[in-house]
């Protein structure tokens, strides 16, 4: 199933180190198959905090992929990013066939280090516990 490379630039620290980042990164992507499907394009923010300065979405196989993407040669450019500007970075899994009652995903939407840590699933956490799910914005 695709996954999707989200980037959200939210700040610019440093224009030259997020120029030669520019410069650099397409070439982190030789040698994969991705589909780049947005980059800096207009935008409409809908909700949320913060400024939005610009996004990034790429297509990849599947999220194994994008992630040896992110762990090979983005390492040796990815400093220039961290040192220009302020991004959130994310890899969504594209399974829409995966999808469940009320938006969620059916398999363990728990990751590394989240609430995996509880040692049940996550999905079914929620369901039961009336407010975790009137917190999550997946379940209203």
């Amino acid at each position: 199933m695709p996954a999707y490379l989200v980037y959200i630039c939210q700040s610019v620290s440093d224009r030259d180190e997020l120029e030669t980042y520019w410069e650099k990164a397409p070439a982190t992507f030789e040698g994969h198959d991705v589909k780049l499907l947005s980059a800096y394009t207009p935008l409409v923010h809908l909700e949320g905090d913060g400024p939005v300065e610009g996004v990034v979405i790429a297509e990849f196989p599947s999220v194994d992929d994008a992630k040896d993407w992110y762990n090979g040669a983005y390492q040796d450019v990815m400093p220039h990013r961290v040192r220009g500007a302020k991004y959130l970075g994310l890899i969504v899994d594209g399974d829409h066939e995966d999808v469940g009652p009320r938006g969620c995903s059916k398999r363990n939407m728990a990751t590394e280090g989240s609430n995996q840590e509880r040692g049940e699933n996550f999905h079914a956490w929620v369901f039961g516990n009336a407010t975790a799910c009137a917190a999550l914005s997946c379940m209203k």
